[in-house]
């Protein structure tokens, strides 16, 4: 919770306090229903900027997944290129001990 939010609800809190002191007066219900509805305010803040959050940590979390599958992708076509070059090398050795054998 913020500071600032925090402050927000001390201040509902001391507006519901003073609503209910005038409660049998229409001042003193209108105050009372301003502070619960500034709390219900700060409430539903909270949870969008929770939602936001949460949505920053999956995004972030899905841009390093999506970076990390590229980086394997990347690190197995230079494997097969290298298991190719191998295999080329191999296919070379193999004729050249086939034509030391024909000789």
């Amino acid at each position: 919770m913020g500071f600032w939010r925090g402050v927000g609800y001390f201040f509902a809190i001391i507006i519901i306090i003073v609503g209910l002191l005038l409660l049998p007066s229409i001042i003193g219900i209108a105050i009372l229903i301003g502070g619960i509805v500034f709390i219900w305010m700060l409430r539903k803040n909270g949870q969008v900027a929770s939602m936001k959050n949460d949505l920053k940590y999956l995004a972030d979390s899905e841009r390093e997944r999506i970076k990390g599958l590229a980086d394997s992708e990347r690190e197995m076509a230079e494997a097969e290129k290298g298991l190719a070059d191998s295999e080329r090398e191999m296919a070379d050795v193999e004729r050249e001990m086939e034509k030391r054998k024909e000789k």
